[in-house]
């Protein structure tokens, strides 16, 4: 009985990563480039509040704040953000490319900074 049970469990386990959830673009659909506009922006925020207070339930507030600033300079809502990233993130090659094109703008920033 174990086994039986043991077995329908994995196979339920195999069979329900097979499916392929379809993505649904947000009503507000921000392209690559003005989302990762956006998260280097809230990524940089996010650094800021992190190297000053170290633990997020302290600079959870502050932060919440601030990103509300970056999203009226772009915009967005909180809303739209989160749903344009979920859409995003259902497609891990799109997310990571954002990322590193995020990280590309950061590097660029820190460099510009040293050659002043």
């Amino acid at each position: 009985m174990k086994n039986a049970l043991l077995t329908v469990l994995i196979l339920w386990g195999v069979f329900s990563c097979e499916t392929e959830v379809e993505p649904t673009k947000p009503a507000v659909f921000l392209t690559k480039n003005e989302l990762t506009t956006i998260l280097v922006d809230v990524q940089l925020l996010e650094s800021h509040y992190h190297n000053r207070y170290q633990r997020p339930n302290v600079y959870a507030n502050a932060l919440d704040s601030a990103t509300q600033i970056v999203f009226k300079k772009h915009s967005v809502t909180k809303e739209i953000f989160k749903a344009n990233l979920t859409f995003y993130a259902l497609n891990q090659d799109s997310l990571f490319s954002m990322y590193e094109g995020a990280l590309d703008i950061v590097n660029d920033k820190i460099n510009s900074n040293f050659e002043d």
